[in-house]
């Protein structure tokens, strides 16, 4: 696919913390539908899961090490 998708959601007001973006998507087994980098050190910050409840992080899942290629634009301020 090698292509950028941009999607368009909501707004919400996070008052703190942190927050999660992810993708759920139905695929084969051993067919991975995000990039991942490998070029950097892993930043322990990518995850896996097979709910919207568990979540183990890549490295330790015999996929990584890596950080997977999802970005977010977050706007503060109304900037």
């Amino acid at each position: 696919m090698n292509q950028v998708l941009e999607f368009t959601v909501t707004p919400i007001t996070i008052q703190s913390g942190d927050f999660f973006v992810g993708v759920t998507v139905t695929n084969p087994i051993g067919v991975f539908p995000a990039a991942m980098d490998t070029s950097s050190s892993s930043r322990q910050r990518s995850y896996v899961g097979t709910d919207r409840s568990n979540f183990t992080v890549v490295d330790a899942t015999g996929i990584g090490p890596g950080n997977f290629l999802f970005r977010a634009r977050v706007d503060v301020g109304g900037n």
